[in-house]
């Protein structure tokens, strides 16, 4: 009886195993894709499928979404003698809280507000050969922990989000049918497209902000280095930039150095800012020189950015430099840095910032280090009754004093 459980048990985990596989393969599959197929494309099938349950009322126009990214490609909506078939299906449900609420006879009254919504949205680019690829993102918007209306706070909001219809459907689904759609165009069209659509233009609305950030993000997740240098432009152009420079910092490859080295001497700090943590990711010493150069940067944010790539990349030509930024406003990212790079130079200096009341920092980076010259001044702020990260310090260390 034992060798059979065990066999099914077996069988089992051999299924998931061929499973896993088969769901790999096809993810693989996905953005294996020939583009040279899709160089003749002019004219599409669009097919759209939009199910929100119980909100009857709800419809969103993504065939003009589609062919606002089509146009510069030239490629036109057709029902008949079409080039490639792109079908959309996008399923979404009413998320909802109750929430209690006081009448005028002083009496509580629970209600039910649609605050919130799930959004599923596929997107695929067909080919008459039966070559496609398909895509696949969710987005959802939770309930308000508390709800009232933000126009005025002090009137019952009876007749807001009160049916399913009324969730915020159009926030929750611009961001994954645009993705959906971008990682389509990107693995078949190219890169034009989406960087195309990272510029700001006039009358920029809430849909043109999630367009933008979806092609970020797309850029982001295929990590291609030849985004980097449209991504900058846009930063420096554009506002609300959170999800350009998160696809900066996404890329990781040694061909956006260059891009990246250039964007360190911008006119415009944020520029700065995310040009020297990118380059700190990317680990490549040719970077050292420029950013001890920008420790003296007049932004303080490019400052501390500069001081925590300089410890990602861990070279020790830093660390009298950023000895001498312990006595400026960014000591903090200065400490932290000195720890990462593990140099012994640092531990005399860092004893005097620990004798200063900088203890929970300094000794995370003494304890980096490990070198035993920190020990007496560590066990000296254990007895004051620091010990939480004074003692990991010493443990770190591992002197038997």
């Amino acid at each position: 009886m034992k060798s059979i459980v065990k066999l099914n048990i077996l069988g089992i985990v051999l299924l998931f195993f061929i499973l896993s596989l088969e769901s790999i393969q096809i993810k693989a599959q996905s953005v294996n894709i020939d583009k040279t197929a899709y160089k003749n494309v002019k004219s599409a099938k669009i097919l759209v499928s939009q199910d929100f349950g119980k909100a009857s009322n709800v419809s969103f126009p993504v065939e003009s979404w589609i062919l606002q990214i089509f146009t510069p490609l030239n490629i036109s909506s057709t029902a008949e003698k079409y080039d490639m078939i792109v079908s959309v299906e996008i399923k979404g449900e009413a998320l909802w809280k109750n929430y209690s609420e006081t009448n005028s006879n002083n009496e509580t009254i629970v209600k039910t507000h649609y605050t919130g919504a799930f959004i599923r949205a596929c997107v695929t680019f067909s080919l008459s050969d039966n070559q496609k690829i398909t895509k696949t993102y969710e987005n959802k918007i939770e309930p308000l922990d508390m709800f009232f209306d933000i126009r005025n706070p002090y009137k019952s909001p009876e007749n807001l989000y009160s049916t399913p219809n009324d969730a915020p459907f159009e926030n929750a689904c611009l961001l994954p049918v645009y993705k959906a759609i971008y990682f389509c165009v990107y693995h078949t069209f190219g890169i034009s497209p989406l960087v195309q659509d990272l510029e700001i233009k006039k009358n920029f609305t809430f849909s043109d902000q999630e367009k933008r950030s979806a092609a970020a993000e797309i850029l982001g997740e295929v990590k291609d280095p030849t985004a980097i240098d449209p991504l900058i432009k846009s930063i420096e152009k554009g506002r609300d930039n959170k999800s350009l420079k998160k696809a900066i910092l996404l890329i990781q490859d040694k061909s956006a150095f260059d891009p990246l080295s250039n964007a360190l001497q911008s006119s415009n700090s944020e520029t700065r800012t995310i040009a020297a943590t990118g380059l700190g990711n990317l680990k490549d010493t040719r970077a050292v020189k420029q950013l001890i150069s920008t420790l003296n940067d007049e932004d303080l944010s490019v400052r501390e950015a500069a001081a925590e790539a300089l410890g990602t990349l861990k070279d020790t030509s830093a660390v009298e430099p950023l000895i001498n930024a312990l006595n400026t406003n960014i000591k903090s990212h200065a400490i932290e840095a000195l720890g990462d790079i593990e140099d012994a130079r640092a531990v005399e200096p860092l004893i005097i910032e620990l004798n200063k009341g900088n203890i929970q920092s300094v000794a995370k980076a003494l304890g980096k280090i490990k070198d035993p010259r920190a020990v007496e001044p560590l066990i000296k702020e254990l007895k004051k009754g620091n010990i939480r990260d004074v003692a990991e310090a010493l443990g770190k260390i591992k002197d038997t004093r």
